[in-house]
């Protein structure tokens, strides 16, 4: 699975830099003023607060008892409090859920639904087909619901949609390239997993082996190795319509592949004679 470490998901970070905390996290008079007007005690106030800079650096709302302590301590001191508000309990208050409303208003941002979900899943169908890395796919469902005035859903739901999109484009490759092969074609890919007598080892074996460089040395190992491959033409005209991204993806993944293996996966995953 794809770790939010490896996507442009935004994260709360410990150890921010003075210049970064005044940059980021110093609230505007207007903000405070807001603060001050949909809020009835510092304590609430100072909430609204950081609820709405940790709003606007990350693009979704987090507990107020999961911020890092730097970040509470310079809001503190930019309301020139004397010390940190007991915080306790708002997380679960009405009044958070009320300042929720208030922030998404200020911002004019939309939190995210059901017809959301359904055009990033759109979106990514499209990009899907020239994209093969989870994270890639995650970080454009980010700059859309960014570029859209959004709140971002929990890390979790956009990994799994982009795993789940990921895995219906290829499903739809290996139908594609299964129902344009013929039985000439299926039986010959059949035979790449079928153990040589004499040698102990299949033909894929052979084929997916690194052939090194081609050094006059192995100009002759190489030649040979080009010749099986040229064997296998009848199936490239079923590969013409699929971007080399995808394609190179594809190939690098059957090659981690034993024989054994891929003689074990679905008909269409790996076409066979048997339809």
């Amino acid at each position: 699975m794809t770790a939010i470490h490896e996507t442009a998901y935004p994260r709360l970070k410990n150890d921010l830099k003075e210049r970064h905390l005044i940059a980021l996290y110093t609230p505007e008079h207007e903000e405070i003023a807001l603060a001050g007007h949909v809020s009835q005690g510092t304590t609430a106030e100072m909430a609204f607060l950081l609820l709405l800079k940790t709003f606007q650096n990350l693009g979704y709302f987090v507990k107020v008892s999961e911020i890092p302590l730097p970040i509470v301590r310079h809001i503190v001191d930019c309301l020139r409090l004397e010390d940190i508000p007991k915080l306790a309990g708002y997380d679960d208050s009405g009044t958070r859920q009320r300042h929720i409303k208030v922030i998404r208003g200020y911002l004019k941002v939309t939190p995210y639904n059901v017809d959301m979900q359904r055009h990033l899943r759109q979106v990514l169908m499209e990009v899907a087909q020239t994209k093969d890395e989870p994270a890639d796919l995650i970080n454009v469902d980010i700059e859309e619901l960014l570029r859209l005035r959004y709140e971002l859903p929990a890390f979790r739901t956009l990994r799994d949609m982009a795993h789940g999109i990921r895995a219906k484009v290829n499903r739809d490759l290996y139908q594609k390239v299964y129902s344009a092969l013929n039985e000439a074609a299926c039986a010959q890919l059949d035979k790449l997993f079928v153990v040589e007598t004499g040698t102990g080892f299949t033909p894929w074996n052979t084929l997916r082996e690194d052939t090194g460089k081609p050094s006059l040395s192995h100009f002759r190992e190489f030649e040979a190795f080009c010749k099986r491959l040229l064997g296998y033409n009848p199936t490239t005209s079923a590969l013409l319509d699929i971007p080399d991204v995808k394609l190179k993806h594809l190939a690098a993944e059957a090659k981690t592949l034993d024989a054994a293996r891929l003689a074990r996966m679905k008909n269409k995953k790996k076409p066979r004679s048997t339809r």
